[in-house]
Formats: structure tokens, C-alpha cells, sequence
């Protein structure tokens, strides 16, 4: 059983962290809304990135759960080196910016998200927003998987904006 089960529901992404993860997190569950969500990516690498203090939370050799805060964001861990797939899902008015999670099946999980991501747009993701992703996706995808990728998406959200409304998206057609 991987150590964060997720859940699809119809407005809302549900992260249940399971056995002692709770403890150690200091979390049960973190319930997301659709359009708090950036993105989702795929990153084995994330967790060799620096996490800055640790406000509540556990730092050991391989294993990171909890709050920490690094140049005044916060970022949820519950991952671990080796095992399950660790997604990194950028948010937006949350507490959090990021959430760093181990799961299994992380390709299937991160398509889902961003998925339900795309959806929240109900004239279209623009022409300009799609060719981006595209090209980003294109250079996360190797041959065995996928490589590093959160510093991209995070690149690319801070550039192009998290939050972009049917009106703005017009000019990019």
C-alpha cells in the first residue's frame, strides 16, 4: 500500500495519507479543489531538491512528511526515496504551493490530475497555453519515464499565471 491514496471526486481532489504518515505529517487528509490546481508532474528527482524548515513535520535519511518552508513557501511532503512514484501537484490559493507525494501508479495519477485540470476551462485551453505544455511535456518525456520536471512546470506556471479566465484566454486564439 503506497503511503498517499488519491481520490477522484467530481470538484475536489482528496490525498488520504495513510498509517503512520498521519502522525508523522500531521495530516489525515488534504481535500484540493480542481481550480486550485496548476498542474501535476511526475518527479523521482523532487526530493533530493532543498525543503528548507521543517514546521511541523519529520526529516529522516529517505523520508520527508510534514509542513516545510523554504524563501516563505509552503510545501507539504509525504514522500519517501525508493519504492512508489513521488508527483509534485503545483497549487494556488491554498495554504500550500506544492504538494510532494509518494503514490503508486504516479504516471496515471498525474494525467488524471491534469485532466480534471484541463476541464475547469469550459471555452478551451488556448492555442498559445496548449503548444507550451506540449513542448514542456515533450522534453519530460524520455524513454524509460519521465525526468526531473517540477522546476519546468513551476517556470512555466510563474510565467504564463496559474489562474488564467476564459476572457484573458481569448487573445492567445
Amino acid at each position: 500500500m503506497a503511503i498517499n491514496s488519491v481520490t477522484f471526486g467530481e470538484q475536489t481532489l482528496t490525498i488520504t495519507i495513510n498509517g503512520l504518515d498521519k502522525m508523522w505529517s500531521f495530516k489525515s487528509n488534504l481535500v484540493i479543489p480542481y481550480t486550485h490546481i496548476a498542474g501535476a508532474t511526475l518527479d523521482n528527482e523532487a526530493l533530493a531538491e532543498p525543503k528548507g524548515m521543517k514546521w511541523p513535520g519529520l526529516r529522516v535519511p529517505g523520508k520527508y512528511a510534514g509542513t516545510f518552508i523554504l524563501e516563505g513557501e509552503k510545501t507539504f511532503y509525504n514522500a519517501e526515496i525508493g519504492g512508489s512514484d513521488v508527483i509534485v501537484v503545483q497549487l494556488h490559493d491554498e495554504e500550500y504551493v506544492r504538494l510532494v507525494l509518494s503514490v503508486d501508479d504516479g504516471v496515471d495519477i498525474v494525467n488524471a490530475i491534469n485532466q480534471h485540470v484541463m476541464q475547469r476551462f469550459s471555452c478551451g485551453w488556448p492555442k498559445a497555453y496548449h503548444l507550451t505544455f506540449e513542448r514542456i511535456k515533450r522534453r519530460l518525456e524520455v524513454s524509460n519515464g519521465y525526468e526531473r520536471s517540477s522546476t519546468l512546470w513551476t517556470q512555466w506556471r510563474r510565467h504564463n499565471g496559474s489562474k488564467i479566465g476564459c476572457s484573458k484566454m481569448a487573445q492567445y486564439r
